[in-house]
């Protein structure tokens, strides 16, 4: 009887890793298909960009002639150029003339026309010739009638015999074939370009395209079982989609799901066979039905999204405490739910309705109309000058009418020379109360005269303030709740006799306390400057994080130094949890295998950022070194495997070096940071902190 519930409850177990498990790598796999279609797009352009930097100045200095016996005008370029360049046009465009110079068929080896359709949209005006002086290069896809053509033009000056004339230098490449596969090689990628209207692109990325716009996601489809496909929408100079770029991929990601997923089973079939036979009829009541029960529960809420429901609470123990411990985040965030609707339904009433209150001032400041949304007029006159009625605040109204006026001196002269509407925020204290007001000033229909509308904002003051408040308390509550799993895993692990299990055991519960951990630096140093957009110290955070691990370990501190070079580097959460791993994992590997003998040494680690996100991950110590045969992409041991997982979570870059003891160097960019192409030069040094002893 025993057995047939052990098999139960490792199929049920298995049923929910596979449901969470394979959804995570299939949102990986997602990711990363979506981030290749990315790449193929930016180096469509910025493979063009390259040429017209590399090639500019080049051209630049290529002469204007006179030929013929009517004087007219003539770019003298070779057809060299055209092949060296990999370019069908070379033209540039004069004031007052049409676009100068000819085309090439770079398969077919002979001179082409430009198309009138080119012609025509290299006409001032248009997108690609911007009239501003001064403007910088334009770069586009336009939808010719022999084909798709990506053309860039910059402003320059030729020399004209001895004078400079000044134009834009047009350069275009026809979207063919071959251009496409020349792409395929430079980006290792199974590149398809296709036109937006065309049958073979799927309906849904139409669809998406449609209901998202310019900045919509881009879409991903499993061909089958081992071909994955990416699209991406590729928009004309008229902001209006042209084209579509189709990546297929292996299913790698997937795969390794697959696998991992079947290791997850063994592993699990042999964990539960000791277990039943150790524990037998004890642990089967006390702890395996209720932690199946409790993930059903769990699984029910995140399927059904309804935060009302529950878990079971059963028993007097550590389970019942977690059992607790859910149901209590669950109302809390049910409660926030519902006061997150609220708020949004009431900021959207607010926005509908009329302003607080209105003004018409003129250019000198002086008050012409106030009316109130609840009071009606708010200014009375009290002087007549030169046949003129001169208007003063009602005394109620004065504090309020003199912060308008006053601070918006500097906004009406904008408001007035560009058009826009000028926007501005002032808090305002009255009787001890502090208001938050929003004047949104624009010009009048009447020259000389403008409007201001203000909008009483203080509810959105305190509602976000709220916001803030109520985000930190959950993570807090996140924080408590991983520290009741890790303490419920220490527990379990004391009831075993199996050395090796219990390592195991030991080893969730450090990883579950690294992000227990990062909860905890969010909840506490939220508002602390440069964390307001919910960044993690990863300093404090790797500090705390290997002072845990070496008392854990009972390491001698005197033995083996820590010295972290962190810079206080801030990182976004999406990426401090998985380096916080990665820092678990190889820290944790280093202190078990890499000083046996009672040896001493030094572990390193490094982190290094620079302003576009780029960020260097460094780990390294001097103790024996890695096996010869050490490689991520089939390393047997699950936490280098884990560490494999998380670097392709973060998109890193992984270097080995096991020359000189043991170094890794994850190389990536913050997710939450502008994403540029990835140098992997040496990261920026900074001064480093050495922490005696760990």
């Amino acid at each position: 009887m025993t057995l047939v519930v052990l098999a139960a409850a490792i199929v049920a177990a298995l049923a929910l890793a596979q449901t969470i498990l394979m959804r995570r790598f299939d949102e990986l796999e997602k990711r990363e298909t979506r981030q290749n279609v990315d790449r193929a797009v930016s180096a469509l352009y910025s493979d063009f960009s390259k040429v017209n930097i590399a090639w500019g100045d080049q051209l630049t200095a290529s002469k204007v002639v006179f030929e013929g016996d009517e004087t007219y005008l003539a770019l003298s370029i070779d057809e060299t150029t055209f092949n060296t360049l990999g370019l069908n046009f070379i033209l540039f465009v004069p004031p007052g003339f049409g676009p100068i110079g000819y085309g090439f068929d770079l398969e077919e080896g002979k001179a082409l026309p430009v198309p009138p359709d080119l012609a025509r949209e290299l006409q001032p005006g248009k997108p690609l010739m911007p009239s501003a002086a001064g403007q910088a290069g334009v770069t586009g896809i336009l939808m010719l009638s022999d084909g798709p053509i990506l053309v860039s033009t910059y402003p320059t000056v030729i020399s004209l015999g001895s004078d400079p004339l000044e134009g834009r230098l047009v350069f275009a490449r026809y979207l063919d074939d071959a251009h496409v596969a020349r792409l395929s090689q430079v980006t290792h990628l199974p590149l398809t370009l296709y036109q937006f209207d065309d049958p073979a692109v799927p309906e849904k990325v139409r669809t998406i395209e449609a209901t998202s716009g310019s900045d919509g996601p881009n879409y991903v489809k499993a061909l089958s079982s081992d071909t994955v496909a990416g699209y991406g929408v590729l928009e004309d100079v008229y902001g209006e989609p042209a084209l579509v770029m189709e990546v297929d991929l292996p299913r790698d990601i997937h795969h390794q799901g697959q696998a991992t997923l079947l290791y997850l089973m063994c592993g699990m079939a042999a964990v539960a066979t000791v277990t039943g036979v150790v524990g037998g009829y004890v642990v089967q009541r006390s702890f395996l039905l209720r932690a199946l029960r409790l993930s059903n529960d769990v699984v029910k809420v995140r399927t059904t999204g309804d935060l009302s429901k529950r878990v079971e609470v059963t028993g007097n123990d550590e389970i019942t405490t977690l059992q607790m411990s859910i149901n209590s985040m669950l109302a809390s965030l049910e409660k926030s739910q519902k006061e997150l609707r609220e708020s949004e339904a009431q900021n959207r009433a607010l926005v509908k309705g009329i302003p607080d209150y209105m003004f018409r001032i003129a250019m000198d400041g002086t008050l012409l109309e106030g009316r109130s949304a609840k009071g009606g007029n708010m200014l009375e006159p009290y002087r007549q000058l030169q046949g003129r009625m001169l208007y003063r605040p009602l005394k109620k109204y004065s504090d309020l009418t003199r912060e308008v006026i006053t601070r918006g001196l500097d906004h009406m002269d904008l408001a007035l020379k560009t058009g826009e509407t000028q926007i501005f925020e002032f808090p305002l204290s009255v009787d001890g109360r502090e208001y938050f007001y929003e004047v949104r000033m624009m010009a009048s229909e009447k020259e000389g005269e403008l409007l201001c509308v203000v909008f009483d904002v203080s509810q959105r003051h305190a509602e976000a303030q709220k916001k803030e408040i109520l985000i930190k308390e959950i993570h807090h509550r996140v924080k408590n709740n991983l520290q009741v799993i890790a303490s419920l895993l220490y527990l379990q692990s004391t009831r075993l006799d199996d050395a090796k299990i219990m390592q195991m055991f030991e080893e969730s519960s450090n990883r579950v306390k690294s992000i227990s951990l990062i909860h905890e630096k969010l909840y506490k140093d939220r508002l602390q400057p440069q964390t307001d957009q919910g960044e993690v110290d990863f300093g404090a955070y790797v500090r705390d994080l290997t002072d845990a691990l070496f008392i854990s370990y009972g390491v001698d501190r005197s033995a083996i130094r820590l010295v972290l070079d962190t810079s206080h580097t801030f990182l976004s959460l999406d990426a401090a949890v998985p380096c916080g791993l990665i820092v678990n994992e190889l820290v944790s590997n280093a202190l078990k295998y890499a000083f046996p003998g009672g040896r001493t040494g030094e572990i390193r680690i490094g982190l290094y950022g620079d302003p576009d996100g780029r960020v260097a991950l460094v780990v390294r110590d001097n103790g024996v070194g890695l096996p010869p045969d050490t490689d991520l992409e089939h390393s047997s041991s699950l936490g280098l495997r884990l560490v494999k997982m998380l670097a392709q979570q973060l998109g890193a870059e992984v270097h080995i070096d096991g020359s000189k003891g043991a170094e890794f160097k994850f190389i990536f960019f913050d997710g939450k940071k502008k994403e540029q192409t990835l140098n992997t030069s040496q990261p920026r040094q900074s001064a480093s902190a050495e922490v005696g002893g760990g």
